[in-house]
């Protein structure tokens, strides 16, 4: 505390009045065309995907081994019928 006041003194209502909090930009997806010698040398990728939960929230996460290339994509379920589209879409991301 002795720190802090000495560092920020001891107006708290001042400094709260002086604290900006700023907005993060919106996530933008970009898509970029991939050199025909990379898609060559990569034809076949194998995906090694799993389920993370982040304050309970479940997301499915992808890993591209030999690109080192990891995709981490939001899910409203994890339950087994829904899994399947959320990996065909990581599939049609890559083709």
């Amino acid at each position: 505390m002795i720190n802090a006041n000495r560092i920020f003194g001891s107006d708290l209502a001042g400094l709260r009045g002086r604290t900006v909090i700023e907005t993060p930009a919106p996530v933008t997806t970009n898509y970029v065309q991939i050199p025909r010698e990379i898609l060559e040398r990569h034809r076949l990728v194998v995906l090694a995907v799993d389920v993370m939960f982040v304050n309970s929230v479940p997301f499915l996460v992808s890993v591209a081994r030999g690109l080192n290339f990891i995709t981490v994509e939001y899910t409203k379920t994890h339950t087994a019928k829904a899994l399947p589209g959320c990996v065909q879409h990581i599939m049609d991301m890559y083709g």
